[in-house]
């Protein structure tokens, strides 16, 4: 048997990043199993809770969790949520159509793993359109139309990416690729990066979609990374704004005194200006903590003379 001591320590393998995405998918999807049949009490129970060295577990809850059967929505409860299919209007097949063809860009593909691994795991580089509807962006934008497990939504989502100029969709119509190569992550990181501008500061609730929205009323936005904290995942109320080319980056600067958000003055530089001054700054700190603890040693050497002197 299992025990509830036990399923932290299975949780945490889950949570190693080892073997391929479909192994990794399933070690999730058993570990939360068994957590939740700890819990509901259908696996036995340890008297004393030994959590491993470094977790801390939750304090005992109030109520236990609904059973994992009412957890997990059927795909009739989904298009029960979705409601009955209705063909996408004009802003929402604007949105879903520019959402899937930024899965498959520049901006996006070579830094998304997951869909860069699909990509490559197809000869000619297709992925199913049922599974890119299911992508949490898109899942929302068609919830108001039937859904992504709805057919006819699904294939109201193919017509409209037949009429892309950069998406090529199969004979099938069930799958979806881009419609030239990828070029090598090295060389669009460099083309991407002059045309990036870094702004600041926001506020932490921003979302992609109000910048965006904000940015786009000044020049043509293509995408907007929010910065995070490597730990905690915080926004940190700076972004990268990525512009369709260096001209929209001068127009952009060019509104620097213009330009606030919420009431506050907006700092706007080139990506490579702000990282090579980042960079700038970090080799001066450590300069200077090195400094100081050539100071420290020399002072505690000087004063451990001493000692030994008298």
């Amino acid at each position: 048997g299992i025990s509830v001591s036990d399923w932290p320590r299975v949780l945490r393998k889950c949570g190693e990043r080892t073997g391929t995405p479909t192994q990794r998918q399933k070690m999730f999807c058993v570990g939360s199993f068994l957590a939740a049949a700890a819990w509901e009490g259908r696996l036995p129970k340890s008297r004393t809770y030994a959590p491993l060295p470094g977790f801390l577990p939750p304090a005992a809850p109030a109520r236990r969790p609904p059973p994992l059967s009412s957890r997990l929505m059927s795909v009739a409860a989904l298009n029960a949520v979705a409601g009955a299919f209705k063909p996408l209007d004009a802003d929402a097949k604007v949105k879903v159509k520019t959402q899937i063809e930024f899965y498959f860009s520049d901006s996006n593909l070579p830094r998304d793993k997951f869909l860069r691994e699909t990509v490559e795991a197809d000869p000619d580089g297709f992925v199913d359109i049922a599974l890119l509807v299911s992508f949490s962006r898109v899942r929302t934008l068609l919830v108001a139309f039937g859904g992504p497990q709805n057919d006819e939504t699904v294939a109201d989502v193919t017509a409209l990416l037949e009429t892309s100029e950069t998406l090529t969709v199969s004979d099938d119509k069930k799958r979806v690729r881009r419609s030239t190569e990828l070029r090598p992550r090295d060389e669009v990181d460099a083309e991407i990066e002059l045309r990036s501008v870094y702004a600041s500061p926001f506020p932490m609730t921003a979302t992609i979609d109000e910048l965006t929205t904000f940015f786009a009323a000044h020049t043509k936005v293509l995408s907007i990374r929010l910065r995070r904290h490597i730990t905690s995942k915080d926004f940190k109320g700076s972004i990268f704004v990525e512009l369709e080319d260096g001209a929209g980056c001068a127009e952009l600067l060019g509104k620097v005194k213009e330009l606030e958000y919420e009431g506050a003055a907006l700092t706007l530089m080139m990506k490579k200006d702000y990282l090579e001054k980042k960079k700038t700054e970090r080799v001066e700190k450590a300069a200077s903590n090195a400094v100081a603890v050539a100071a420290a040693e020399e002072a505690a050497a000087a004063a451990a003379a001493a000692a030994r002197g008298s």
